[in-house]
């Protein structure tokens, strides 16, 4: 019978659902459906066809869409007629069967809550097989053997609200923020995109972060700080357009998605994961005479794979002006799972301090005096009013990102709660009563 005028209309029912309705035709042995998959919200290019067949039946309520021969429960797509109208149900469902030969159908089905653009054309028929349809660039076309040739069919298109596409997390490039960038789905402009975390390789519920406001531009972005105490976590991220909860759970197909993208600047990471650079607070003591020992925790490489490129450890003196200071620097060598064990001294001519002991992760120094035993020292261990030497630790990193070259430092300990303190020589308890 050909392309008829059947008043087609599709429209988006729920965040699982796509519905087309068409008038029926007086004497069709059948009707096919084309649907198309596009690979993005710009429908720049069609991914897939598939072909529904229909066998028409006007004393059913219900009818039973076939792709490639076989019946289609109606999970997947339902199908009603009333007596003028058919009503076709497009469900999500997700199933993984690599070795049916349904399995292109299977997983076109699974994408529907994505949020990816549908097309859908119907065409009445005498025999299933007089037409069928398939992609062509942007275009869903007729087939050669079909018994009339279209090379654009046009059709409608619908989608449901989805989720955000390509969700990339930003790993190791602030100290406070993650910026998360996404592309919005097909209708994302229309509604406002919900952004979700959870512990990065953990099955713990999605909690809200936050709310992006609405815009018609492709890609959006999105900036979370995270909570002070997990600032050394790393986290994986998700877009929601379709509702606001405290908690969600994104589909199984959507998880499948994220899992499977992975980082272009860390290939051994998904796309999706983001955290800050950061380190934990390291420890000072006092061990005996004038030495005082320092203590850090090294960069977690294993679950944040981008981090310093060095340490350094710096003391700060309330006596002195010049602030925090780099005492030694920590290097790092990840191809022989070095994430920063041994510091080595820098600056010991303004510093003025020596070298007691070098461990793994550990650091004892002491003041290099002027006099014996009862002099002074004008470094950065001297006493004049305060005892007190603070310390803390700074990872140091640079990266380019989009072409763009650009250096960040994070610190622990500045909050002045790491310090040591060490004896006193005779003259400087004499000059500290003054």
């Amino acid at each position: 019978m050909g392309p008829a005028c059947t008043n087609m209309a599709v429209t988006r029912q729920n965040e699982t659902q796509l519905q087309i309705r068409w008038d029926s035709i007086l004497g069709a042995a059948g009707y096919v459906v084309g649907r198309a998959v596009y690979k993005d919200a710009q429908l720049s290019e069609i991914e897939k066809v598939d072909n529904y067949y229909i066998p028409a039946d006007t004393l059913a309520d219900t009818l039973t869409a076939q792709v490639q021969g076989e019946d289609i429960d109606d999970s997947y797509v339902a199908v009603s007629q009333s007596a003028s109208q058919i009503v076709l149900t497009d469900n999500y469902a997700y199933t993984q069967d690599s070795e049916s030969s349904l399995a292109s159908y299977y997983n076109n089905q699974a994408k529907i809550c994505t949020g990816l653009p549908y097309r859908y054309f119907v065409v009445p028929v005498l025999a299933e097989g007089d037409f069928s349809f398939e992609g062509d660039g942007a275009l869903m076309k007729l087939t050669d053997d079909s018994q009339v040739v279209y090379s654009d069919v046009g059709g409608v298109v619908a989608a449901t609200w989805g989720y955000g596409q390509d969700v990339e997390a930003a790993k190791a490039q602030n100290t406070s923020i993650i910026t998360v960038t996404w592309k919005q789905p097909y209708d994302g402009a229309n509604k406002d995109p919900y952004i979700y975390y959870r512990k990065s390789g953990s099955s713990d519920s999605w909690s809200l972060a936050g709310s992006a406001v609405r815009s018609s531009q492709t890609k959006m972005s999105y900036s979370i700080t995270p909570a002070p105490v997990e600032n050394t976590q790393a986290y994986e991220f998700a877009v929601v357009y379709n509702k606001s909860a405290a908690t969600v759970e994104p589909k199984q197909y959507v998880l499948q998605v994220l899992g499977q993208k992975m980082a272009s600047d860390s290939p051994s990471e998904h796309l999706n994961k983001g955290y800050l650079l950061s380190m934990q607070k390291p420890f000072a003591n006092f061990i005996e005479g004038f030495t005082e020992q320092v203590n850090w925790v090294s960069y977690d490489y294993d679950n944040r794979a981008l981090g310093p490129d060095y340490y350094e450890i710096q003391v700060k003196n309330m006596d002195d002006v010049n602030g925090w200071v780099r005492i030694a620097r920590v290097n790092i060598d990840l191809a022989n799972d070095d994430f920063g064990k041994t510091a080595v001294l820098t600056d010991t001519s303004t510093t003025k301090i020596e070298l007691v002991e070098s461990g793994v992760n550990m650091l004892q120094i002491k003041p290099v005096f002027d006099g014996f035993n009862g002099g002074t020292t004008t470094g950065v261990l001297k006493v004049l009013r305060s005892p007190k030497h603070y310390y803390r630790i700074a990872g140091v990193r640079t990266y380019t990102k989009d072409d763009v070259t650009a250096t960040v430092s994070c610190t622990a300990g500045e909050d002045l709660s790491v310090y040591a303190y060490r004896n006193l020589t005779d003259t400087e308890i004499a000059r500290s009563a003054l």
